[in-house]
């Protein structure tokens, strides 16, 4: 539950996701894909449909296996109390998820570096551009950013349509392609897009409408006004 979600750890600041392009990016960004609202009758449907029915201890099971796996998560943020909310959800529909906490480096160490975990709750920064290659190529597998370890031709194919795009037309093109792919594919489940709150000195010119972090990309353009 999305809207859930933000309420209770962002407190309101954000918005449900559609994919690794945010609505920051403008024009760049493509709502219009396929999307999953909350829906815990339809999955236990789609788990019934394939053969995970409930046993006594209101767990599924199918071919005495039960349907259960660790959840890993690392201390920071608000990766815990998120990764908690989605036990619960999980747990509504009768799969076990066992919340694994560990320490930050810990948890680098074994779900990034390793890539040694079963799910886990994470987060990356959106780079101010909608080239999210070393989150979802090929090439990035195995190593890097793409820590679901995600390949797929087709995928790297049309980020690379977007790489060599030159017109905006084209970009907005190439990179609504990359997001209905996505959509469909799911590499990842994006949550939501949080809202980033930054106040500064109306002295500081030069500074894009963007978010704080995105905006020190373009540090070299500030300036401070007499």
């Amino acid at each position: 539950d999305r809207e859930a979600m933000i309420d209770a750890v962002l407190e309101g600041y954000g918005v449900p996701a559609t994919g690794p392009v945010a609505p920051l990016l403008g024009a760049l960004y493509n709502s219009d894909v396929a999307t999953y609202p909350y829906d815990p009758e339809g999955a236990a449907a789609l788990l019934d449909e394939a053969g995970w029915t409930l046993n006594a201890d209101g767990v599924r099971e199918k071919d005495g296996q039960t349907l259960a796996f660790a959840m890993e998560t690392g201390q920071f943020g608000y990766l815990v109390p998120a990764t908690l909310l989605a036990q619960q959800y999980w747990e509504a529909i009768g799969v076990e998820a066992d919340v694994q906490v560990m320490e930050w480096n810990a948890y680098i160490q074994q779900v990034v570096v390793a890539r040694d975990y079963s799910a886990t709750l994470a987060w990356w920064s959106m780079p101010p551009t909608a080239d999210v290659a070393p989150y979802l190529s090929c090439s990035a597998a195995q190593s890097g950013n793409n820590i679901p370890n995600y390949c797929n031709p087709e995928l790297d194919e049309l980020m690379n349509a977007g790489r060599r795009a030159i017109t905006e037309e084209d970009q907005i093109e190439a990179y609504a392609a990359m997001q209905e792919f996505t959509a469909e594919e799911l590499p990842y489940l994006f949550l939501w897009y949080p809202d980033i709150l930054t106040a500064k000195s109306v002295a500081l010119q030069g500074f894009p409408v963007i978010n704080a972090s995105a905006a020190f990309q373009h540090a070299v353009d500030w300036y401070v006004a007499p």
